[in-house]
């Protein structure tokens, strides 16, 4: 399991394995969440895009609907996309 992971790699490489890959890690999460973030915003706050996304949206399973009390509601596509 995970401890007897952790006992391996301690006993092979001491604390030095736990972070032998972090250099690696922290630069490619740092280009996915700048590339998560710019998208998002982008998406999020032109209207030129937003509208084609909800014109596209049937196909993805939604745009905006009501639900039964009629708050909005968005389909999981738009809301990873767009935020909403």
């Amino acid at each position: 399991g995970i401890f007897e992971t952790a006992r391996l790699l301690y006993r092979a490489h001491g604390y030095a394995g736990f972070a032998r890959g972090l250099p690696a890690t922290q630069l490619c999460q740092g280009v996915n969440i700048g590339l998560h973030f710019g998208i998002y915003e982008t998406l999020n706050t032109n209207p030129a895009y937003r509208a084609a996304f909800e014109a596209a949206a049937p196909a993805l399973g939604g745009g905006e609907r009501r639900e039964a009390g009629g708050r909005p509601r968005t389909s999981f596509a738009y809301s990873m996309v767009c935020g909403q």
